[in-house]
This record gives C-alpha cells, structure tokens and sequence, in this order.
C-alpha cells in the first residue's frame, strides 16, 4: 500500500488565532453602567416555550445566562442572531420576542417551531482584552517575551497537528487495506461465536433472574436466527 505522506504546516494566522484566544481567555472582566456594547458580556433573566396552536411547552426554564453580546451573527444560542439583539440594552431593559426556526435548523427537534422568548437584563460587563505583548507573555507562565511564547504556541500546533494527520493517515491505510482484503474462515467459527454470544447473553439473563428459554421465545428468537449481538 502506497499513500502519499503530506502534513500540513501551521500557518501564522493559525498561531495569531490562537494567541488571540489566549488573550480571550484572560480578559479583564468588570461591570459597566452603560449600554451593551460589541463584545460585552450581558448576564439576562431567560426564558423560553414553544407555541402550537394553543398548546404552550417550556423549552427553557428561567434562568440567568450570560451572552457575549456581538454584532456579526453566527451560531448563537438559543437562535442565530440573538446577542445581537442585546447590543444597547442597559440593566433592566426586558422584551418578549417570536421566533420561528428554520428548516435546516441544526437541531432537528425545533425545525420548523415557532418559540416566543421573554427576557429581562441583569448586568453589563466590558470585557478588556490585554495588550499581546511581552508582559503578556510574562503573565501567562516561565515566557521571557513574546516570541518565546509565540514560538511555544507553535510547535505546539505542530506537534496537535502532526498528531492529528497521523492517526487520518493511519485510518487511510487501514480503510485501504481493508478494501483490498479477502478475509476468509472456517464454518466452524462462526458457530463458535454463536455459542459464545448465546452463553453470554444466558449468563446475563441468569443474572437478572430470567430463563432463556423463556426470554427467547418472547423476542420470537432462535440461535440459527442470530446476527447480531443480543442485548437484554
């Protein structure tokens, strides 16, 4: 088998991307008495139910959550597009709000559900990034400076990336191997196993106090009839 062997190597944007989610990581977080703005984290009062027809059927119950307020829509919870609705609400602003989720939702129990919401805000918080550098460095361990710490983000990458390729080329080679494999065996292993699989299933019907017997003829079973391995 002859697969070609081609790892990727981390980008730079790949090593800023992550040492923009250490920053995200240590954010300075303090309360604001301000309007919410882009990137503010405001904690509301939620709740929400599904409407059909008359019928009313609670999908959350009311609790505080924290949402990281943002312009740019994308996968929000509990519907796309939500924090941004929370952008200029102040401490004590509420609303109520209808939603009906699309029919690629990816949650396959709401598509198509219509969902009203109430919510009420509880506080606003600013969330300060620090500045990327070398006392930033310094802050999160033994890094000198800043390029110590990028340096270190990426063989970090390198090694998380290395490791990942392998086991996909690992699977390739298998999944190849397999396809080009003849597996063949004797009769007498297959009844084997069906032996096997029937004094296991027997041993864990004893177990729970019921006879095999007994158990097989309510699941209309029969050894010959076996392909699969039978769970009480």
């Amino acid at each position: 088998i002859r697969i070609s062997y081609e790892p990727k190597s981390v980008s730079d944007d790949e090593v800023e991307e992550m040492l923009g989610s250490l920053r995200e990581q240590n954010a300075i977080i303090e309360p604001v008495e301000r309007p919410a703005e882009d990137g503010d984290i405001v904690t509301i009062l939620l709740e929400g139910k599904l409407i059909d027809g008359d019928r009313e059927q609670e999908l959350i119950k009311e609790r505080s959550v924290p949402i990281l307020a943002k312009q740019e829509p994308d996968d929000d919870w509990p519907f796309p597009g939500f924090s941004a609705l929370l952008l200029k609400k102040s401490a004590g602003a509420e609303a109520e709000l209808d939603y009906v989720y699309p029919e690629d939702f990816k949650q396959e129990s709401l598509r198509g559900k219509k969902a009203t919401f109430h919510y009420k805000v509880e506080n606003v918080k600013s969330r300060v990034l620090p500045e990327l550098n070398d006392d930033f460095a310094t802050s999160l361990s033994e890094f000198a400076s800043l390029d110590e710490l990028r340096s270190n983000v990426r063989l970090s990458l390198e090694k998380q990336a290395e490791e990942s390729y392998n086991q996909q080329y690992d699977q390739l080679v298998i999944d190849k191997l397999i396809e080009d494999a003849e597996f063949k065996y004797a009769p007498q292993m297959l009844e084997n196993e069906i032996h096997h699989a029937m004094h296991d299933m027997e041993d864990r019907l004893q177990q729970q106090g019921v006879d095999l017997e007994i158990y097989m003829k309510s699941r209309k079973l029969d050894q010959n009839g076996l392909k699969e391995e039978i769970r009480p």
